[in-house]
């Protein structure tokens, strides 16, 4: 059987009854590197409207990334 050059990955389903937990979550592949993604309700979309119905984000919790760490704080101080 021949590859689907189309097929970039999949997703699966959450089954959980936590409102705060995403609405799938799967794996994508993007020149030749996994990518962990998870797919979001759009909670903001209302009917009408042109928003999207879903949201889509990188995994940060499952691909080992972390927030950025906090920027050093500005003084106004100009040494002479």
């Amino acid at each position: 059987m021949a590859k689907n050059e189309n097929k970039i990955g999949g997703l699966w389903l959450s089954s959980s009854t936590n409102p705060k937990a995403p609405f799938a979550k799967g794996e994508i592949e993007v020149d030749g590197k996994k990518i962990r993604i998870v797919l979001w309700k759009n909670s903001y979309k209302q009917s009408g409207d042109k928003k999207p119905d879903y949201q889509i984000e990188i995994d940060r919790k499952e691909a080992g990334m972390m927030a950025d760490p906090p920027k050093a704080e500005f003084t106004d101080d100009i040494p002479f």
